[in-house]
């Protein structure tokens, strides 16, 4: 067995102690041959036995031991979306009894149970829920919350344990030790739970996911946020300031609590077709608490010149965007501002000559308006009236259809539980949307808020969000809360976000027979329809290309996600991030000296807090970094998702990730990417390479990574040897970009190698 299948000296001293007594043992089984055995042997052999027998109860106890001090508690999974994983977990078993490795002998029974087991209890699980929702549940049949907890946790660690053993990583310590106690207690939990049930459950495979379907296609037509209502007049008196007014530059200060509607109201201000006519340059620029002022200056010289260069110091950067600005007329936007520290390290990149420039600030903070205004004093949004929080509600729930007599009543009603909050009434739209012409439904949501929103006016938009999260499917609730793995600014490509989506687990094929990428898109479909998820940007074919989410859904995804331990967003706060004490699967970067606490934490770090980490995403574009820390972190053996193409390195070998060889998605920027023929990541889903100036050469290997579905690079070349009739075949691939030199007359091979290939970008050479 493998020094990576043991996996530390501990476990090696345990192999050591396996042998001496399987040395034990073999001694007294020569001895009890007939032909050896006589009367001065039967003394030694009686205490030989008694030796191997207490040897291996201590060493038994031993492993046990050092088990438990790995083993996960309850608080380190999450507790949503429990039957969408364990129908995953379901199928992966199934799968697993069906393929072949060198472990059959040990796992194959072990997995047959084990899926057994799982599946009986979700059907009793599946059973339940849907006696909730159809109010049948007798008191007597509930199943108490701490077994349906236990059997969610159990679930988790038996995928650790299988992804373990995959990975060759404590591979001796799964197998013999953590999926028999596992079973054992499934077991256990799957007899207390059929006794509190009379029906029979039946045992074979039963899948749960299935049953979500998505909101009708007409649903998913989301209406655009410049489409409100309630500021009309205000915006029309800021368009005529920001046009007239003073000669000097001024700063205009817009007020209001979070899902007020500041970032709306100075939307329509910057997209207003006069204001665009009248200002030689506009930027936009989200400020957000934990901002990086290189990055504020980059995005904002960026918008203003064109350019992407990425290379001076934050002080040069600094004085060019001032030097661009100089002699333009010029509206800038800095958007949900939390105190002045962000201002005085822009405000002097923004020149005074007497052109009628402005900058417009928004914040939720009165002082922060205060201090950043020049001439004109802050403006405080109003609160919408109740008859505009309701044209509003019935805007985004009908859309372009009129809302029904028999139901303006009950609108009415709904309105006035929003308090004027135009981003309440839009979360309570999206939940009203998909049965929105059930008087009884709008009745049910209006009684919630109720509910919901005891609390203050402050709290009321993440009030309304936890009941906006509480009405989505299971299958979609992980989706929602990974949108808090990227910058609140971000506009996350529309496939980018997909791709995640699968390889982390959260699409599953269906019985209908679509794509897992068709899937997927249908998942965000319903996150934008029930306006948790924003289009921030759509593609010539009408599909959306980039998405995002408002800063309170943001940060409630934050929240709710560090409450479940689902993922951990490390933002600027390195310091307050205590690993011993986190235990969750998924964790976010926003600047590299973070990764690179992180990643010396891994080595020093006795204790292996990081062994369950499943992914690891650089969430901030552009910033190079000397030396990334991949020795470290090929050490997270579990790693499904890692993306670090944030930061840009010199040069990279695909070799460096194959220790990693449970990765589905990764994603890398380097100016030299080096295809090492002997490379292999037979797991990989998803690979990204942002390569310039130097291209990929692609081995024969790219093409033996058979469950490939997206490849993109820079820009990339087949080897002379890479690409034969013969070759293997990447039967899963659907997107290659971008090949170049690419002969016309292989052109054939090339489809009949990648089949399955719906959208590539290839020059002829």
């Amino acid at each position: 067995m493998s020094n990576h299948v043991i996996n530390g000296n501990w476990l090696n001293e345990v192999l050591l102690k396996v042998g001496a007594i399987a040395g034990d043992v073999l001694y007294v089984m020569q001895k009890l041959l007939p032909r050896s055995i006589n009367k001065d042997d039967t003394s030694k052999i009686s205490l030989c036995s008694i030796q191997i027998l207490e040897k291996t109860k201590d060493l038994k106890e031993q492993v046990e031991m050092y088990y438990k001090s790995l083993k996960f508690t309850p608080s380190q999974f999450p507790t949503f979306g429990g039957l969408s994983f364990l129908d995953s977990l379901l199928r992966k078993l199934n799968e697993m009894s069906k393929s072949k490795s060198g472990l059959d002998f040990l796992m194959k029974p072990l997995l047959g149970n084990l899926e057994k087991e799982l599946s009986s209890l979700t059907s009793i699980l599946e059973k339940e829920l849907s006696s909730i929702f159809r109010g049948i549940v007798h008191h007597e049949h509930k199943i108490p919350k701490d077994l349906q907890r236990r059997t969610i946790n159990l679930a988790y660690e038996v995928e650790v344990a299988i992804d373990s053993i995959l990975a060759q990583y404590n591979a001796f310590l799964h197998i013999f030790c953590s999926l028999p106690t596992i079973l054992k207690e499934i077991m256990q939990i799957n007899a207390e739970v059929t006794e509190m049930w009379s029906d029979d459950i039946p045992l074979n495979p039963h899948y749960v996911a299935a049953t979500f379907k998505h909101l009708p296609a007409g649903h998913s037509n989301p209406v655009t946020d410049e489409e409100v209502v309630g500021f009309e007049n205000k915006a029309e008196e800021l368009i005529d300031y920001l046009i007239r007014g003073t000669n000097e530059l001024d700063v205009v200060p817009i007020v209001g609590m979070g899902g007020q509607g500041k970032t709306t109201i100075a939307r329509k201000l910057y997209n207003n077709d006069i204001i665009v006519s009248r200002f030689d340059v506009r930027a936009w620029c989200i400020i957000s608490q934990t901002y990086n002022r290189r990055e504020l200056l980059q995005d904002i010289f960026s918008q203003v010149t064109g350019s992407k260069d990425k290379g001076d110091t934050v002080d040069v950067l600094a004085d060019m965007l001032r030097r661009k600005l100089m002699g333009k007329r010029y509206l800038i936007v800095l958007d949900d501002m939390w105190d002045c520290m962000a201002w005085d390290d822009l405000r002097l990149s923004f020149p005074d000559v007497g052109m009628r420039s402005r900058i417009v600030v928004t914040t939720r903070l009165e002082e922060v308006g205060k201090q950043v205004k020049y001439h004109t004093d802050p403006y405080s949004l109003p609160f919408l009236t109740t008859e505009e929080s309701c044209q509003l509600l019935q805007k985004k729930v009908f859309q372009k259809e009129d809302c029904p007599p028999e139901l303006q009543y009950v609108s009415q009603a709904v309105a006035e539980k929003c308090k004027g909050l135009p981003l309440v009434v839009v979360l309570v739209a999206g939940i009203i949307k998909k049965r929105k012409m059930e008087e009884f439904w709008w009745n049910e949501v209006k009684d919630a808020l109720f509910d919901y929103l005891d609390s203050e006016f402050e709290e009321y938009s993440l009030a309304t969000m936890q009941l906006s999260f509480d009405n989505l499917p299971d299958c979609l609730k992980p989706c929602l809360l990974y949108m808090g793995m990227f910058s609140e600014d971000a506009r996350i490509p529309a496939s980018k976000l997909i791709s995640l989506w699968i390889a982390e687990g959260f699409v599953e094929n269906t019985e209908s027979g679509r794509l897992m990428e068709e899937e997927a898109e249908c998942y965000l479909m319903d996150l934008i329809s029930s306006n948790v998820v924003i289009v921030s940007k759509k593609g010539y074919n009408g599909k959306v290309k980039c998405c995002q989410v408002h800063d309170v859904v943001h940060h409630f995804c934050l929240e709710k996600s560090r409450e479940e331990k689902f993922m951990l967003a490390v933002k600027g706060q390195y310091i307050q991030f205590q690993p011993l004490d986190w235990k969750g699967s998924r964790v976010s970067f926003s600047f590299s000296e973070e990764l690179s606490k992180f990643a010396s934490l891994v080595s020093k770090t006795q204790k292996p807090f990081h062994q369950h980490l499943r992914s690891l995403i650089t969430a901030n574009g552009g910033e190079s970094i000397d030396v990334i820390p991949f020795c470290q972190i090929s050490e997270l053996r579990l790693l499904k998702v890692l993306d670090l193409s944030s930061y840009t390195v010199e040069f990279l070998s695909l070799a460096t990730f194959k220790p990693l060889n449970q990765l589905k998605y990764l994603a890398v920027w380097a100016d030299k990417f080096y295809f090492d023929p002997g490379s292999h990541l037979p797991h990989i889903e998803t690979l990204i390479v942002k390569n310039f100036p130097y291209g990929v050469r692609l081995p024969v290997s790219f093409l033996e990574m058979e469950k490939l579905r997206h490849a993109h690079f820079g820009w990339a070349v087949f080897d002379k040897q890479g690409l034969f009739e013969g070759s293997s075949k990447l039967e899963n691939l659907r997107i290659l970009k971008k090949i170049v030199g690419f002969p016309i007359d292989r052109l054939d091979v090339l489809s009949r190698r990648c089949p399955s290939t719906t959208s590539h970008q290839i020059s002829q050479g």
